[in-house]
């Protein structure tokens, strides 16, 4: 019922008090506590939701999806180091993560770390090869690196994979004009 509320109706305060129900009857479920890191993240309350997704790790540390989503909201709060942690522990125990290494990658491209970006985006790639937007994000750095042919490629393979992304098309035509 809490999943109900949370996803499909967007009620968060509804869904916050179920899943603290099935925590009250549960206190040790990692999945409640993640589902509640969920619906707070969801409702805009991120120190809420890191202290949940805290105490889901302390009791699964190998949660990959709890990784990432602690990563996010550390990221969004400026914490990014700590981010950038999770975000590694993410890709380490769900390698197939991909969200996890586009937010590691777009940190490091921010920061300006142009070729960690790539390794990041490569390394995705070698796990989830026909991701859109990995091979969109790794042909951008190589147009940023100079290597506009390989980043053309990269590009051209995004689009093969997802000609609908309004993304991967606006990306595309900057890059490579209208085509």
């Amino acid at each position: 019922y809490g999943k109900l509320l949370a996803e499909d109706l967007q009620q968060y305060d509804p869904a916050a008090a179920e899943y603290r129900t099935v925590l009250d009857l549960l206190p040790h479920s990692y999945t409640g506590h993640n589902a509640l890191g969920s619906v707070l993240r969801g409702k805009g309350d991120l120190r809420a939701a890191v202290a949940e997704y805290e105490t889901t790790l302390a009791m699964k540390p190998t949660a990959g999806d709890t990784h990432y989503y602690l990563g996010w909201c550390l990221v969004k709060q400026g914490q990014e180091d700590a981010g950038a942690s999770h975000y590694r522990q993410a890709i380490r125990y769900s390698p197939d993560c991909v969200a996890a290494y586009l937010g590691l990658g777009e940190m490091l491209f921010k920061k300006g770390r142009l070729e960690e970006s790539l390794d990041v985006c490569r390394a995705g790639l070698a796990v989830v090869p026909r991701n859109p937007m990995l091979h969109s994000n790794a042909g951008v750095l190589l147009f940023k690196m100079g290597q506009r042919q390989e980043g053309a490629k990269e590009i051209h393979t995004a689009l093969q994979l997802d000609p609908n992304s309004p993304q991967i098309r606006r990306v595309a035509e900057t890059l490579l004009g209208p085509q």
